[in-house]
């Protein structure tokens, strides 16, 4: 996974807006997903950002993984991560 190039990140208060420039849209990430974006922008796969997210929150693994999951697949179809 990448950041779509098209994506402007910006740290704030509460976690991470991402503004999809093509669109105009803007989304919030709390700290928990800001935490799984970075990974995922920065090339990590799932299971690294769920570890991470495992690690830094005391989320149990499987939860962490169902949450990655269920962030990517809602960032794909905003086209804010591409394969």
């Amino acid at each position: 996974m990448k950041a779509a190039p098209d994506v402007i990140t910006r740290e704030v208060e509460g976690g991470l807006v991402l503004v999809d420039v093509r669109s105009g849209e803007c989304f919030h990430l709390n700290h928990t997903g800001g935490l799984v974006w970075s990974q995922l922008a920065a090339g990590a796969s799932n299971e690294i950002a769920a570890e991470a997210l495992s690690a830094r929150f005391a989320i149990g693994r499987d939860q962490a993984v169902a949450d990655v999951a269920q962030l990517v697949s809602q960032l794909v179809a905003k086209s804010l991560l591409i394969q």
